[in-house]
């Protein structure tokens, strides 16, 4: 009867050290996929309240204008508009531009005096580019991927 009593005793023992090992090599892989989740999560969110439309393009001789407006519910901090890339694209040629580049300036021309593109603003970027006479589409990427685009003619 001892025995049975020892035996039982040490199979519980041994049962509650492999459950607790288990469970202290499972928590940091649980915390890990808990915080991949919320980054996907927040990534996802920011994507869904973002959005922007071309509203005017104007092409010259040695710039092209382009005006946007923040149709979304997300405030596009400024510092992250250094981010985004301009494509044009016609059936002869293509460029790409990034805000960061020196031939490529911007503004907030409704702008309420903060650092942010908020809803209902409206961005005017001028680039230093020359085209030559042909049908463009030019597409406006911001740092998360939302995207819009246009076509116009010079």
């Amino acid at each position: 009867m001892s025995k049975e009593v020892i035996t039982t005793a040490l199979l519980v023992i041994a049962t509650v050290v492999a459950v607790t090992i288990f469970a202290a090599s499972m928590l940091p892989s649980v915390r890990d996929l808990l915080n991949a989740y919320s980054s996907l999560t927040n990534k996802l969110n920011d994507r869904v309240r973002t959005d922007i439309k071309i509203i005017f393009i104007k092409v010259n001789d040695t710039t092209l204008t382009f005006w946007a407006k923040n149709i979304g519910t997300n405030r596009i901090p400024l510092s992250l508009l250094n981010f985004s890339d301009v494509f044009i694209v016609s059936s002869n040629s293509s460029y790409h531009f990034v805000f960061s580049d020196s031939n490529v300036s911007y503004v907030i021309e409704n702008n309420d005096g903060d650092d942010y593109w908020e809803s209902g603003e409206t961005l005017k970027v001028v680039i230093d580019v020359s085209l030559s006479s042909d049908d463009y589409s030019l597409i406006f990427v911001l740092y998360n991927g939302v995207k819009t685009s246009d076509v116009f003619s010079k």
